[in-house]
């Protein structure tokens, strides 16, 4: 079983008064205990950057959250994928889809590396376009509150 993360969960391992904020703990928690292969586009670290800044969480928790993805990465924990390996793929996506950068990047790192499941909380990837889209590719989109 492969997952893939989008940015919009992971913000919610560093921001604690987020909605659904235990069970992304719990997502967190299986990354730790390695119950699936987890992927992520090499971009989420500047995704979570920008969202915890744009959250106001001061900096050295920021540093601290960037810290935490890359020792993720480096442990093997989450294999981060090079953006220049979605872009093909991304932009069609944008087109095909209406999608904003960042959220085609991560849905066809989803698909490139044939994830099973795509954790987001974005609404843009919610969408029944974008669902609808994703089913040849097995592929299912999942949100938090799907977690238990």
């Amino acid at each position: 079983m492969r997952e893939c993360l989008d940015a919009s969960v992971v913000v919610k391992w560093f921001k604690k008064d987020e909605l659904h904020n235990k069970e992304a703990d719990e997502l967190f928690q299986r990354i730790r205990d390695a119950e699936a292969e987890y992927v992520a586009s090499e971009w989420i670290l500047l995704e979570v950057t920008r969202g915890l800044v744009k959250a106001g969480v001061n900096k050295e928790e920021v540093e601290e959250a960037y810290k935490i993805l890359s020792q993720l990465s480096h442990l093997g924990a989450v294999k981060l994928i090079p953006v220049t390996q979605t872009l093909k793929l991304a932009k069609d996506l944008e087109i095909e889809l209406d999608l904003y950068a960042a959220d085609a990047v991560h849905l066809a790192t989803a698909i490139i590396t044939e994830s099973n499941v795509l954790w987001s909380e974005d609404e843009h990837l919610h969408k029944s376009r974008v669902r609808n889209c994703v089913k040849k590719h097995k592929l299912e989109i999942r949100n938090l509150k799907t977690i238990c």
